[in-house]
């Protein structure tokens, strides 16, 4: 048996039934769109390394990390290596021979005896030449003559240890000077000293 119910009625259950189901449609729709924004939030909130672009950055960080190493190993290497071993090599060589004379000139030219002239002659002309004894070795105490024309070739101390007895002496025909100290002592020509010098050795 149908019941006929007034228009009213049933246009007022039309309304409601359209609003419930819109609003399911729309909670449905905003929750969507929350949850979407909430995911986006998480995302842009965690930590770039988990995402691709931060995982290329990761490797570049690796790379410089990488860099560190190679800075601190084979080039630093290379260079303390260098350098130690020509600082060691060199303090184990010897003493560096003074205006060409080293401990094989020096022996060569041995006046430490009783009774040796120990003299230096050099030109008394223009003409510049090396001295007769460019290297030599006496004892402390002993004196060595030079002479020449110390006024076109003066005589002065040049390298070597420090308070040399040699000092500089430009008049004259000849000079002496007695070495005190144990040490080697150089001496040139102030006036040629690319062709005119030696040292003297003197040994205790």
């Amino acid at each position: 048996m149908r019941i006929a119910l007034p228009l009213t009625v049933l246009a007022s259950s039309v309304v409601l039934a359209t609003a419930t189901l819109g609003g399911s449609l729309g909670c449905s729709s905003d929750s969507t769109s929350g949850d979407a924004a909430d995911a986006g939030i998480r995302s842009d909130a965690s930590p770039g390394d988990s995402g691709p672009t931060r995982d290329s950055g990761g490797a570049v960080d690796s790379g410089i990390d990488s860099g560190n190493v190679a800075d601190t190993g084979a080039i630093d290497g290379g260079v303390d290596s260098a350098v130690d071993g020509s600082i060691d090599g060199g303090g184990d060589a010897g003493p560096q021979p003074i205006n060409g004379c080293d401990s094989t000139a020096f022996a060569a030219n041995d006046h430490t005896a009783t009774g040796d002239a120990r003299a230096i002659t050099f030109p008394t002309g223009l003409n510049p030449t090396q001295y007769s004894i460019p290297c030599m070795h006496i004892k402390v105490g002993q004196t060595v003559k030079w002479s020449g024309s110390l006024p076109i070739h003066p005589l002065e101390p040049a390298g070597g240890d420090a308070n040399s007895p040699i000092v500089f002496t430009g008049t004259g025909t000849s000079v002496s000077f007695a070495f005190a100290t144990a040490g080697v002592f150089g001496f040139q020509c102030a006036q040629h000293p690319n062709i005119m010098n030696g040292a003297i050795q003197v040994t205790p």
